[in-house]
Order: structure tokens, then C-alpha cells, then sequence
């Protein structure tokens, strides 16, 4: 997409928010991502949507001052890189990874981090079964490697680390969260670092020990009535052509007017399906590769599709049981 298209541009277009590149595109817009920030960060929830969106720190590129609300709103975030990880470890690819202030804006961060910023990741998932692994787990693992990336190298005493977020927009039911009746409704599970008392079933935040949460939300159960965060969040997901006019009304501003003319935008949607297409076929080609080579060292085909689903963990699984029979001759 063009650098100067608009989220008022985006959304117009159709594609479905739900995958991976389109989630990408569209949470780039500060706006978007303060829609999400707001539900899913207890640190937002009873900011405006321009503040939250004014608390995203710019990496890369120094504020203009003086911007106006609608400006803030439509301007785009820096996020960091998509890959963590060293040598020798389980690497991560996350959809979006991003820093947000929470002592003020513009508030520079001298002596520590702890308490004055967070590291937010946003994931788009739409499988949470038949995975090879509990996607739990792996969200977990996310957050524990977002903490560690807190504090560089040379920092020796530890002034970098702070607080960080992983949140799993879920596309479908996380299946046997809400056994209990009562709790079939809840669609927002959160799993957190508490301290625990010896002998007492109380539990209590530490602020040096809560430095890690995993917010896992089921989109499906959404519902409109359950307050301007959650009526939002269901607005970004399923009546995406109406966002922009429900961020206009929530703010109180005008969005994009002033981008209105800037360009043509290029036809999004063409674009999309070319680059879906590409990397479908070359993930077949990749996935084909891999079952060839462990039936050639006579390997259970089972254990072939469990390595795929590691590596792959989005593949379509009519497609992966297709290429093994192909390949196994089942």
C-alpha cells in the first residue's frame, strides 16, 4: 500500500482484516491501534482514544510538534522489528510489535523503563486447534521473549526492562478455556506474573514481578453491548467500512480530509491476492520438500506433519494431509 494512503482509503477497499497482511496493514494506523490498546491494556482503558493514540512512542522519526488530534490519529506507527531471537533459540515472527508511554507524552525515559513504557504485541490468529502444540504456550513464549529484548546487551543493571503485552486477537474459540457454565460467555482470558502467598490462595501484583501478560481474545463472542471498547473492537472486526466514522465520532475529529486527494491508490486488493497466491505456492513447495525429505529418512508420517505444523502452524490442513498421501502413498 502507498505510504500516503489513508485508513479511510484502506477500509473502503475490499479484503478481509483477518489475514495476516491485511491485519498488518491496517494496525499501522495509530488509530487503528488504539482501538485495540484500549480494550485489551488495563493501563487504557479509561483513556480517550487520542491519548492513547498520542502515547504510542515514534522510534524512527521525531513527533512534529504541535499535532492536532486528527493528525496523531491518522499518522502511522514505528514498529520494531518482526523477528526476535538468537542463535540456538526457537525464533518468534510477530504481526506487530510496538512501544507505548504510560508516564505521559513526550516523557523521556533518564534512569529506568519500569513504569514508564510498554512493549505492546498485537497477533492476528485464525487457528487455535489442530495446531501440533497449545497455542497458550506459545503465546507465552512470545511474551517471555519480548521481556528479554527489554534489556540490551550492556544493560548491566537491568534500566531497560518494563512491562510487556502479547495480545492474540483469536479468529476462533479457544477450545477448553470455559468449561463452567458461567464462564462459556467470557471471550477475554488474561495470564499474568503474580506473587503468591505460602499457604493462602490470595495473590497480589508485585510491580518488580509483574512484567509479563498474555491477553488471549476470542473475536467470535464479541458483543456490541458490552461497552465503547469491546463495540469498537467488534466494529474494527466486523463492519470494518464503518470504523473510520465511528473513530471520527468517539474523537470528536475529521479524519483523512486533508489526504483525501493525495494520489490514486494502487488497487489493494489486486496486490493482495497476487501476494497470497505467491506465498501460498511457495509454502507448498516448502512444505512438499520437507515431507519428501522425511519419508527419504524413513520417518512416520506423523512425525512429518507435526515438524510442518511447527514451522507452518497456518497451513491449510486439507492441503498438508494432502502432500503427505501424495508423498506417503496413503
Amino acid at each position: 500500500m502507498a505510504k500516503n494512503s489513508t485508513v479511510s482509503d484502506l477500509v473502503n477497499k475490499p479484503f478481509k482484516i483477518t489475514e495476516d497482511r491485511s491485519f498488518k496493514d491496517i494496525l499501522r494506523f495509530k488509530a487503528i491501534a488504539a482501538i485495540v490498546l484500549k480494550f485489551a491494556i488495563p493501563e487504557f482503558k479509561d483513556k480517550t482514544l487520542t491519548e492513547v493514540a498520542r502515547a504510542i512512542i515514534d522510534i524512527n522519526r521525531p513527533r512534529k510538534a504541535g499535532m492536532t488530534d486528527a493528525e496523531v490519529l491518522d499518522d502511522e506507527i514505528d514498529f520494531l522489528p518482526s523477528e526476535a531471537g538468537v542463535k540456538g533459540e526457537k525464533q518468534t515472527y510477530n504481526d506487530a510489535v510496538f512501544k507505548v508511554s504510560i508516564a505521559g507524552e513526550e516523557v523521556p525515559v533518564s534512569v529506568s523503563s519500569l513504569g514508564a513504557e510498554l512493549t505492546i504485541n498485537a497477533e492476528m490468529q485464525n487457528r487455535t486447534t489442530d495446531l501440533g502444540y497449545d497455542l497458550i504456550s506459545r503465546a507465552v513464549y512470545y511474551a517471555a521473549s519480548l521481556l528479554r529484548d527489554t534489556v540490551s546487551a550492556g544493560d548491566s543493571k537491568y534500566r531497560g526492562i518494563h512491562k510487556v503485552y502479547s495480545v492474540w486477537l483469536c479468529n476462533d474459540v479457544l477450545p477448553g478455556l470455559c468449561l463452567a457454565d458461567e464462564l462459556k460467555e467470557q471471550y477475554v482470558h488474561t495470564y499474568s506474573l503474580w506473587r503468591n502467598y505460602e499457604n493462602s490462595t490470595q495473590v497480589y501484583k508485585d510491580k518488580y514481578a509483574d512484567l509479563m501478560q498474555v491477553v488471549m481474545v476470542e473475536l467470535s463472542k464479541l458483543k456490541k453491548n458490552d461497552g465503547l471498547a469491546a463495540e469498537m473492537l467488534y466494529k474494527l472486526f466486523n463492519e470494518t467500512q464503518d470504523i473510520v466514522s465511528v473513530i471520527e465520532w468517539v474523537a470528536g475529529v475529521t479524519l483523512l480530509d486533508a489526504r483525501k486527494g493525495v494520489g490514486a491508490m494502487v488497487n489493494y486488493e489486486t496486490l493482495l491476492e497476487e501476494a497470497n497466491t505467491k506465498a501460498e505456492e511457495a509454502n507448498t513447495k516448502a512444505v512438499r520438500n520437507i515431507v519428501k525429505s522425511w519419508f527419504k529418512l524413513k520417518q512416520d508420517y506423523t512425525a512429518a506433519k507435526a515438524y510442518v505444523l511447527e514451522e507452518y502452524p497456518d497451513i491449510d490442513m486439507k492441503l498438508l494431509d494432502s502432500i503427505i498421501f501424495e508423498v506417503y502413498g496413503l
